[in-house]
């Protein structure tokens, strides 16, 4: 699954697939005066269409945050959504609810998942680049991000450089890729 907002799961044990579409992504203190993070989602299924709410508890994420040492990102929590959900589907356990909650065990699981797929993305890239990009990088960003990044970093190069060791990434923000970064290009004199 490389986009959250919208993936197929399935088989369920009934043999259908699922079409699963992310809506939002809340606190639920506002909605259930609950102390945990709201994912909902659209499942439709041939003229089946129901929504899921995963829920995360906040002091589970916390810790887990905690634990791995990375931010407690609202694109994070919507992909751990997102594999709960999968997960939800593909056993189902729990179908009937409309809440789904996510226990410790599960998130630590689907954490380490979502550091899998990153690594097996990035583990085509040179050590060279590997040691200065990928430390900008949340631990749960996408492929897609990382390519496009290694895109934007490859095709600079030439017209900035000669060496590649000489542009050198900064980031301006600890929270991320994303809105508030500031990739600066810097020449070694």
């Amino acid at each position: 699954m490389e986009n959250f907002r919208q993936f197929e799961v399935g088989p369920d044990p009934f043999g259908r697939t699922w079409l699963a579409q992310f809506m939002w992504l809340q606190t639920a203190i506002s909605l259930r005066h609950s102390d945990s993070v709201d994912a909902k989602f659209r499942l439709v299924s041939r003229d089946s269409v129901v929504e899921k709410v995963v829920v995360l508890m906040h002091p589970d994420l916390r810790s887990l945050s905690e634990k791995l040492g990375r931010p407690l990102t609202d694109p994070w929590c919507s992909r751990l959504a997102a594999l709960h959900l999968k997960h939800m589907i593909e056993t189902g356990e729990d179908l009937e609810k409309e809440h789904l909650t996510a226990s410790p065990q599960q998130l630590a699981g689907y954490a380490e998942e979502l550091r899998k797929r990153l690594a097996k993305v990035v583990s085509g890239i040179p050590d060279s680049v590997r040691g200065s990009w990928l430390k900008l990088l949340p631990e749960s960003s996408s492929a897609f991000v990382v390519k496009w990044l290694l895109s934007l970093h490859f095709a600079c190069w030439p017209s900035i450089c000669s060496d590649p060791g000489e542009v050198t990434p900064h980031e301006t923000l600890s929270s991320g890729i994303g809105a508030g970064s500031d990739f600066q290009r810097s020449r070694k004199i």
